[in-house]
């Protein structure tokens, strides 16, 4: 379950639209902190959920889990309706499968919230199971529909439009002279170390690069000359 969103494109989804210059200072700064907000809330949740599955007593490929045949059916495939797995010689559909696997997982998250207080492992396992069952909230859903409506089925577009969002999220964050103070010494510094590692270089770089593939390098076996 945890596996299904793995490497979707936003974790924001529709929180903001993109930022154009009618949106005031004060309500840009407004929106890209409630953006942010949103990210940590989900970034949290991911983790908590995370802590639940790695607490289960038993390894993931045995036992009550069952074992996946197809291990990469769930990535590539994971939005299919109707998608089967196979569990022990048994075929399964994916959206059980994961119903089971939260079920078993709610009581270690009640353990681990009264372990270290509050509800966070237990409300990250109701928000995989409400994901489980309306699959079109999900993260990757919601890309697909934006891409879909608002740029004409093209990923190229969608992409570039959550970049500049991204960018001028960015912009509109406040900025300290201490904060551009360090990362100027940061890249002097860059520079510098880079000069005096060129300055300490002994060896001429096209002799360097024929070592770098040399067989003896990679650990391979010198080819042996073949005599007539």
């Amino acid at each position: 379950v945890v596996h299904l969103e793995a490497g979707s494109l936003s974790a924001r989804g529709d929180a903001l639209d993109v930022l154009d210059g009618e949106v005031g200072e004060g309500e840009r700064l407004a929106e890209a902190a409630q953006s942010a907000r949103v990210a940590d809330v989900h970034q949290v949740h991911q983790q908590r959920l995370l802590d639940v599955a790695v607490a289960v007593p038993v390894p993931w490929s045995r036992g009550p889990f069952g074992r996946l045949v197809e291990p990469g059916r769930q990535s590539t495939r994971g939005r299919e309706p109707g998608l089967c797995l196979q569990r022990q010689g048994q075929s399964v559909p994916l959206v059980q499968w994961g119903l089971e696997l939260l079920a078993q997982l709610q009581p270690i998250a009640r353990t681990l919230d009264a372990t270290h207080g509050g509800s966070d492992h237990a409300d990250a396992v109701a928000q995989a199971l409400a994901a489980l069952q309306a699959p079109d909230t999900l993260p990757s859903a919601r890309v697909l529909s934006e891409v879909r409506t608002a740029h004409g089925d093209s990923f190229v577009a969608f992409a570039r439009a959550q970049s500049l969002k991204n960018h001028a999220e960015l912009l509109v964050m406040p900025w300290s002279t201490k904060q551009q103070a360090r990362f100027e010494a940061m890249a002097a510094q860059s520079v510098a170390d880079q000069r005096a590692i060129e300055a300490a270089d002994t060896m001429p770089f096209e002799i360097y690069r024929q070592e770098y593939t040399s067989p003896a390098r990679l650990g391979r076996p010198r080819a042996q000359a073949v005599t007539a």
